[in-house]
């Protein structure tokens, strides 16, 4: 399962840091194609994120009242397309069938977008895509917990072989639920943004209050405490090992002893 970090930009003194460590990330056409132009690449013109997972940013746009142009996207698309692993269609929220007749004008552009089905319209448009891609983005789903389980679960219990990928699914317990290919989420930069530190086992804790039976989990990942309380970047970083070890169940981790070396670098 890949996990590409939404957000990454967000935190732009932070993200040459965050690359060293995880080299996946999400953009949105809508609010940060800029960021992915301007701030993606080292001075050697290489990225800085390899594997780039490209959203339109139609729920934010929708959200704020905004109707962003298929025109401008399939240009944006069409310059870029060869720095990006995956590129979503642009999705018209509450309208399937205008969501499809974009996937289709993206298509005949020459392009090759991501279908997005959102969670809550009628299924027999995600039946339309199983049928014909091998690769869906799944939204909508911001729901409560309840609901977007019994969403899930129902996907993925007629579709369990086909790969998905989950926009904002960021809950560890998810990850561990469903086979998905893909997701996304801001959950690893939660570290710095509320101070909440993620664990391998779906729990979570306050950095300023680790219980000692986490400790142990704290120092395997080549941290000590007074790195953690006094590094947001350091947060950051355990959250997104975290993230991924829940996702692979690997016991392998990139250490960080040399971790000041590395700060003093990038910050």
């Amino acid at each position: 399962m890949k996990y590409y970090m939404a957000g990454a930009f967000v935190l732009l003194g932070s993200s040459k840091f965050l690359s060293v460590v995880h080299d996946q990330a999400l953009f949105s056409f809508h609010g940060e194609s800029e960021n992915f132009v301007n701030h993606n690449f080292r001075k050697d013109n290489k990225l800085m994120f390899n594997d780039v997972f490209m959203d339109s940013g139609a729920f934010s746009a929708d959200r704020q009242g905004i109707k962003l142009s298929i025109e401008k996207y399939a240009t944006f698309i069409n310059k870029w397309k060869d720095k990006l692993t995956v590129y979503a269609n642009l999705d018209v929220i509450h309208d399937p069938e205008q969501t499809y007749k974009n996937q289709q004008i993206l298509e005949k552009a020459g392009h090759d977008p991501l279908p997005v089905f959102h969670a809550g319209e009628d299924l027999k448009w995600l039946d339309d895509y199983v049928g014909s891609y091998d690769y869906i983005a799944l939204g909508g789903m911001a729901w409560g917990y309840d609901r977007k389980r019994r969403f899930l679960d129902s996907v993925f219990a007629k579709y369990p072989d086909h790969k998905f990928h989950g926009f904002g699914v960021g809950d560890i317990g998810y990850m561990q639920r469903y086979p998905f290919h893909s997701v996304d989420s801001t959950t690893w930069f939660l570290g710095q943004k509320l101070g909440d530190l993620f664990f391998s086992d779906g729990t979570s804790a306050y950095y300023m209050d680790i219980p000692n039976d986490k400790m142990q989990e704290l120092h395997k990942k080549g941290f000590s405490l007074e790195v953690i309380q006094n590094s947001y970047n350091a947060r950051n970083i355990f959250n997104l090992l975290s993230l991924k070890e829940a996702m692979f169940n690997l016991e392998e981790h990139k250490k960080f002893e040399d971790y000041n070396n590395i700060l003093e670098e990038f910050k």
